[in-house]
């Protein structure tokens, strides 16, 4: 079975989400950043016992995501996605 092998470090920060996600990335590191980052958010609902997801685009999702990285570039990306989570619990009509 062939495996994945990462070209970027595996403790991101939200300052490589940018790079991360943009024209050019390693397409398998991007579609995993952001699997992995939907698989987050989707565990953080699930947790949570609201129903936040249908309520929101991931367009959406991902434009609040670019201004908090722009915000806050040290902050790691399990952090960020925690921001995010309780930021659609506050508004779970949308929009963020």
């Amino acid at each position: 079975m062939p495996t994945l092998k990462p070209t970027k470090p595996a403790i991101l920060r939200v300052a490589d989400r940018p790079t991360l996600l943009s024209r050019g990335t390693n397409p398998t590191d991007k579609e995993s950043i952001q699997f992995w980052a939907e698989g987050y958010i989707s565990g953080l609902a699930a947790g949570s016992r609201h129903d936040i997801l249908g309520a929101f685009r991931l367009q959406d999702l991902g434009a609040w995501l670019d201004r908090y990285c722009a915000a806050n570039p040290q902050t790691k990306l399990p952090l960020a996605l925690n921001a995010l989570g309780r930021e659609m619990l506050a508004h779970p009509g949308g929009p963020l």
